[in-house]
């Protein structure tokens, strides 16, 4: 059976998940990366306008299946998806044990 790792780039533990006000996912396939980024507005953040947050996962091996959620559907194949309930996926790493190195920052992808 396929493993997959979801990255849900939308969902927040405050607020009963309500302080994504916008968020994006991108999947590069060719080099084992998936970033993205949430604009959250919860109780504290809210306050000074909200935060951004950005995050990057690189995978030890290539994944050969990969997609999205739009908010409404899932797109397999799909490399980027924005708005404030996206996801992506990624899978098919065969039977060898992955590792995924993530980065998080308050100030940006690179």
């Amino acid at each position: 059976s396929e493993r997959f790792v979801i990255i849900d780039a939308s969902t927040s533990l405050s607020e009963k998940n309500k302080a994504c006000v916008n968020s994006s996912v991108e999947i590069d396939q060719a080099n084992s990366m998936v970033t993205g980024w949430i604009e959250n507005h919860g109780s504290l953040t809210s306050r000074i306008g909200g935060v951004n947050i950005y995050f990057a996962a690189q995978f030890s091996k290539p994944f050969e299946s990969f997609g999205v959620w739009d908010g409404s559907q899932i797109v397999e194949k799909g490399a980027s998806a924005a708005g404030k309930d996206v996801a992506g996926f990624v899978g098919d790493f065969g039977t060898e044990t992955i590792e995924v190195y993530v980065g998080i920052s308050f100030i940006s992808l690179e």
